[in-house]
């Protein structure tokens, strides 16, 4: 899932209270909450019958989250290969003494279990298909989930006039 504005997560980073570090903590995670119940409403469908002939049925998911509250530097690298395909090989940046300096970067990784549960106790993998084109929307989707959250506790969000993103304000 996506990342939040570098507005947000500098402002999370030198939040002047932890109440107010955990607020915006809290409106990111809501958001990503948001979205994957919205992800679970068109992925989560298990296919009835011989390869789904019999139609499908709504059904819960599962996912599991980690919060991480930094980004690895890294350089991005293209090779061209011997086919004329191209290659991007990601490169982590350390410093002299061999460390890696963290940016501050709010962000969470989710991970979601191939499984749709129904109420009706059928067991079925999600329907990957309607993935299929949606994951800048559901990033998009993200982003105003977010903003509504900061902007209830009183948080100025409007659209970065240079790149057309949200940022705090």
């Amino acid at each position: 899932l996506p990342i939040s504005p570098k507005s947000v997560s500098v402002a999370w980073a030198f939040a002047p209270t932890e109440a107010e570090r955990a607020m915006i903590r809290q409106a990111h995670r809501d958001a990503i909450e948001s979205v994957l119940i919205d992800v679970e409403q068109q992925i989560g469908r298990a296919r009835r019958g011989q390869g789904g002939k019999g139609g499908w049925e709504s059904g819960a998911i599962g996912w599991v989250s980690f919060d991480h509250y930094a980004a690895r530097p890294t350089v991005a690298v293209v090779r061209d290969l011997p086919d004329g395909e191209k290659q991007t090989e990601l490169y982590t940046l350390k410093d002299s003494s061999g460390r890696v300096p963290g940016d501050m970067q709010l962000h969470t990784h989710t991970a979601v279990f191939n499984a749709v549960l129904t109420e009706s106790g059928h067991v079925g993998g999600l329907d990957l298909a309607r993935l299929e084109g949606r994951i800048k929307e559901w990033g998009a989707l993200y982003q105003a989930y977010l903003a509504t959250n900061l902007r209830r506790h009183g948080v100025e969000m409007g659209l970065d006039a240079r790149t057309d993103r949200k940022s705090v304000v």
